[in-house]
């Protein structure tokens, strides 16, 4: 490996995903079993272990249409430390339930799943646990909310919470929008400079449309041209194997206006002609070459030589940089 490429490298990615239980949480394999949880009126939670450092983004519940269900819920959202409702909180946040629509009668739609975005995103532990736990408030129907769950008891790093109190051996059916594995991003940096060609390989923790790619690039001097060019996915680690999809892109250059408010760095999005379904477990690679212009300027892309991600490596010029990574996200 060049040495002044091995000293300056030093990228790291975040992958954006919402994982499901069975699929992120320690092992459950069970949600093919899902079925309707006794109907809770406003309130109810579940507890949680993650198998690694993340950050959570955003719950996601689901629940099945009820006649009379024909109002909007407004509430409230706690994230608790530990497994319980009321001990060490962590987040509090307004929420909304929307109704099921006319709409969705006529579509025939009878399910749905109702996603709570966190106002910040919070920092959990490996092996800790967690409980999220919500509240609607009451409203002139007041019909009962169905929320799918599970009594067979298929997922082992928690429980459903109903009403404040935990019932052992069941789970609601939840997701967690998180970023899969990402622990040093705060080791970001300059990645030696590349001048047109970059890509990562990455594998994923569960079975995903992979809708955009993003990457992060700071601003060097003498830039001032955007660059044009095309980005390859491939199935594998590595590049030129089994293409799986190729695209034109654009790489908008740092403006005047850039400059003028201080702006020195860019996340750069590829989002995709048609998202890719990619699977949990393969490894893939994407890949792109920006064409030549007038100025030539190098392009500084973040990355990491300290291997941050254990799922893929960086590619440079088509070649492999073992235990680097260029920092990257994934819009699934």
């Amino acid at each position: 490996m060049n040495k002044r490429f091995k000293q300056s490298l030093s990228i790291i990615f975040i992958f954006l995903s919402a994982i499901s239980v069975n699929a992120q949480n320690c092992g459950s394999e069970n949600l093919s079993k899902t079925n309707t949880q006794n109907p809770t009126l406003r309130n109810m939670g579940q507890s949680f272990t993650l198998c690694s450092n993340e950050l959570v983004k955003s719950i996601s519940i689901k629940r099945r249409n009820s006649p009379g269900t024909s109002n909007d819920r407004e509430g409230t959202l706690w994230i608790y430390e530990g497994s319980g409702v009321g001990k060490t909180e962590l987040h509090k946040q307004a929420i909304k339930m929307d109704a099921f629509t006319d709409e969705d009668a006529k579509n025939g739609i009878t399910e749905k799943m109702v996603t709570f975005t966190l106002d910040k995103a919070l920092y959990c532990k490996k092996g800790q646990t967690y409980t999220f736990y919500f509240e609607l408030k009451m409203v002139k129907d007041n019909a009962l909310i169905l929320i799918l769950g599970n009594a067979q008891d298929p997922y082992k790093g928690g429980d459903a919470f109903y009403e404040k109190n935990a019932k052992r051996g069941s789970d609601f059916w939840f997701q967690l929008g998180i970023n899969c594995g990402s622990e040093n991003l705060s080791k970001t940096n300059t990645q030696n400079p590349t001048l047109r060609n970059m890509g990562q390989s990455f594998t994923l923790c569960s079975n995903e449309l992979v809708k955009s790619i993003s990457i992060k690039r700071r601003n060097s001097p003498g830039t001032s041209n955007d660059r044009e060019g095309t980005l390859w996915i491939y199935e594998g680690s590595g590049v030129g194997k089994t293409e799986l999809h190729k695209q034109a892109i654009k790489m908008d250059a740092f403006t005047d206006e850039d400059a003028k408010n201080g702006i020195t760095e860019k996340v750069v999005t590829f989002t995709l002609d048609k998202a890719l379904h990619c699977k949990k477990g393969q490894t893939y690679t994407f890949y792109f070459e920006l064409k030549m212009v007038k100025d030539n300027a190098l392009i500084l892309i973040l990355g990491n030589a300290q291997n941050p991600y254990k799922g893929g490596d960086a590619f440079y010029e088509k070649n492999a940089k073992r235990g680097s990574d260029f920092w990257f996200q994934l819009e699934i």
